[in-house]
């Protein structure tokens, strides 16, 4: 009679050590993403605009329609970064002067 039938002989162990450690790395894994992807959600950068916002504010600036400072104004509440401070004594581009005597 052979009574070590179910013996647990090297390449048994070997292969359960392997299984072993596939498993335990795919959990690792799988809660290091979960974490990496909850995450990320509240660490996002400015929302993507339109491109076509942009394509025409940098036509208008390019035709001179608007100066600089709006451009980099415009440009800015497009991508959701809070524009500059304007001066009082700054008037948008195309408002009527005010003149005093």
């Amino acid at each position: 009679m052979h009574w070590d039938s179910n013996a647990w002989d090297a390449s048994n162990w070997l292969v359960m050590s392997l299984m072993m450690l596939l498993f335990w790395g795919g959990m690792i894994a799988l809660v290091a993403w979960i974490v990496h992807s909850t995450r990320s959600v509240g660490n996002e950068k400015a929302p993507r605009t339109d491109t076509r916002a942009d394509e025409v504010l940098a036509e208008r600036y390019a035709r001179g329609e608007i100066d600089d400072q709006e451009f980099t104004h415009r440009s800015a509440m497009l991508r959701g970064f809070p524009p500059t401070p304007r001066s009082q004594s700054e008037e948008p581009t195309g408002a009527p002067t005010s003149m005093t005597l």
